[in-house]
């Protein structure tokens, strides 16, 4: 935005936005009657970035100010699964390790030349995680996967410590040899909250982990599905709840 009044020239803009990188190394292997073995490391970093820039030119003197806040998650997660088939039973388990670093907010004001910036707050957590999932042939029709996800989180600044136990469990019925009508529940855990707040009149969005005042949130998903599969192609649909 531009702005002319009195001999002085103001200029400003503002700017929010989200980004992401990340990398991954991945060691998959087949295993015995249809099973598989599979090894996963990732690397990301995520976060959100609010600037505010401001130039205003007095009698041919430019003054420049500035305002960015910047909160910032990176994390590293090793992630081991195998998964087995014995007479139509079918048994998928895992275990995965994860570490977080987490700066809630990092701000940094430029005024007529000199910068600030306050000090900053780092997080830093874990998670310890182990799931499995059988596959049970009911009837020739009829199947079921039963499941869970057992989690450990500790913030390690802190101190807190969150044990959680995710359910799910899904049916499947086919209607026929091409076509499979599926309704499925499962329920997940939260341990990062993202906080939308305002700042200088405009949003933004910090991330914190679970703590005593904000505890993990639970999420409970019911979906129904259904799949045609004929000719090679493939034709899906599902409708959530939440």
């Amino acid at each position: 935005a531009k702005d002319t009044q009195d001999g002085q020239t103001g200029v400003g803009s503002s700017l929010f936005r989200y980004g992401n990188r990340t990398g991954s190394i991945r060691y998959f292997s087949p295993g015995r009657k249809g099973g598989f073995k599979e090894s996963l490391l990732n690397v990301t970093s995520y976060g959100a970035n609010y600037v505010i820039d401001e130039s205003v030119t007095v009698e041919g003197e430019k003054l420049t100010n500035s305002f960015r806040n910047k909160s910032k998650i990176q994390e590293v997660v090793v992630n081991q699964r195998f998964s087995r088939t014995y007479k139509g039973f079918g048994l998928a388990a895992g275990i995965e390790a994860k570490y977080q670093r987490i700066e809630p907010t990092r701000i940094s004001i430029e005024e007529g030349g000199e910068v600030f910036e306050p000090a900053s707050v780092v997080l830093a957590n874990n998670l310890l995680a182990a799931y499995a999932d059988v596959n049970l042939p009911l009837t020739g029709k009829l199947s079921a996967k039963l499941g869970a996800r057992l989690s450990h989180f500790r913030e390690l600044s802190t101190k807190y410590n969150f044990n959680r136990l995710d359910p799910r469990a899904s049916i499947g019925f086919s209607i026929n040899k091409n076509e499979l009508l599926s309704l499925s529940f499962h329920q997940v855990t939260q341990y990062i909250h993202a906080i939308n707040i305002v700042s200088n009149g405009l949003p933004n969005t910090i991330w914190v982990p679970a703590n005593e005042l904000l505890p993990p949130e639970k999420g409970l998903t019911y979906t129904l599905g259904y799949q045609n599969s004929k000719a090679g192609k493939k034709i899906s649909a599902a409708a959530f709840y939440r």
